[in-house]
């Protein structure tokens, strides 16, 4: 064995077939991260980078496709990367441009490439449009309560974009809900930038919100008071005066039927075991469709004197409803007058005429022949008749 060591050409064959060996297993070592198949990322976002306080921008295509080369453990750490595709338009002016991707924060030793590998830019200057804002109020107050006119601060937004952008824009819109509102509502609400489909816009805007204030206030309305005698002072008294403080009375409700409106009575006054001066509290009703009054009671004071008679002559007598064709007249009364007796206060008694003393008899409905039909006294306040007046006879033809 010794003797083959100390031939020089076998020691030579020895170290260059030692050399090929390591040749070899360096050469089958490096090969290992090489050869495997490429490995690629489908539909990665395109980010473009540009001067956003002066640019509008579009692009295409908004996607690319990666193919990615490298050794496997270098592959392996691309799905742990925050890796992006960017196209760097920042030092690019207004127009279009073709902008070749670049990657960022990919791993070291992975080669890529791209699929396009360009994007095509357009920029477009910024352009400024003022537009009014719109309010859209929903629901109903509450009952007895009314919607003024909204207040908008500010009433106008100035939006930002290219022209083709605010093209789009048909309307800037809030909504405010006053469903069952019984004060005034006060609001910061979000704009919605709209176009013709009622579709949401985005829009840069330093105006996101406006102030909305929707006035809400109770239906009121102001009247005047009157007092109902249901019955007089007993026979030789009568009302001289008669004054209600305070005159006036505001009632709440809903508009309509406070339109309807035009006098308030208080509770019905029975007088008839007056026969001096009084001062009296009368309450007021709440009635049907009135939410509320004020006040709810007020003083009434009364001037009662002993009354005096008057006669009032030849009063004529009104028949109403008669059929058209048909004539009618009082049996036995021709001239269709009576003289009638009355009551009340020396001054009132004084300043009564006849036409303000009204006699009726309705003959509605009732056909050619003689009819027993009663007659209706109509006489001004505080002022009644001493006599009972019969029925009259009625002939129709």
């Amino acid at each position: 064995m010794d003797k083959w060591f100390s031939k020089t050409s076998v020691i030579r064959i020895l170290a260059i077939g030692i050399a090929i060996l390591l040749w070899a297993i360096v050469r089958l070592n490096n090969q290992s991260g090489t050869i495997s198949s490429p490995d690629s990322i489908e539909r990665v976002p395109i980010h473009i980078a540009y001067d956003e306080t002066k640019y509008s921008i579009n692009f295409e295509p908004a996607l690319t496709d990666v193919e990615l080369k490298g050794k496997p453990a270098d592959l392996m750490k691309v799905k742990m990367s925050p890796y992006k595709v960017i196209a760097d338009a920042m030092n690019l002016g207004v127009g279009k441009h073709t902008v070749r991707l670049t990657a960022v924060d990919f791993p070291e030793g992975v080669d890529l490439v791209f699929h396009p590998e360009n994007v095509t830019v357009q920029l477009e200057k910024f352009k400024v449009k003022d537009f009014p804002v719109h309010i859209n109020v929903t629901g109903k107050p509450a009952v007895g309560f009314d919607v003024g006119v909204p207040v908008l601060k500010p009433s106008r937004i100035k939006l930002t974009g290219s022209a083709e952008q605010l093209k789009q824009v048909d309307q800037i819109k809030v909504d405010i809900d006053i469903q069952d509102a019984s004060a005034t509502l006060e609001q910061t609400v979000d704009i919605q930038v709209l176009d013709a489909d009622g579709h949401l816009l985005s829009f840069p805007s330093e105006q996101q919100t406006v102030s909305v204030t929707v006035p809400v206030t109770r239906n009121v309305k102001v009247v005047p008071l009157n007092v109902p005698i249901g019955k007089l002072p007993p026979s030789g008294y009568a009302i001289s005066k008669l004054v209600i403080k305070p005159n006036q009375v505001s009632i709440y409700g809903a508009k309509d039927v406070l339109n309807q409106i035009s006098m308030y009575k208080t509770n019905e006054l029975n007088l008839e075991q007056f026969t001096s001066d009084q001062d009296l509290e009368v309450s007021i009703p709440v009635v049907d469709r009135v939410s509320e009054i004020s006040p709810t009671t007020v003083n009434v004071s009364l001037h009662i004197v002993p009354s005096v008679a008057k006669r009032m002559k030849t009063v004529p007598i009104q028949l109403i409803g008669l059929a058209e064709g048909l004539k009618a007249e009082i049996k036995g009364n021709p001239d269709g007058v009576i003289d009638l007796d009355v009551e009340g206060a020396e001054e009132i008694l004084g300043r009564i005429s006849n036409n303000q003393v009204k006699l009726i008899a309705n003959v509605e409905g009732l056909t050619a022949g003689e009819h027993m039909v009663p007659v209706q006294v109509q006489l001004p306040e505080w002022i009644r008749t001493t006599q009972s007046i019969s029925d009259i006879t009625i002939t129709i033809k």
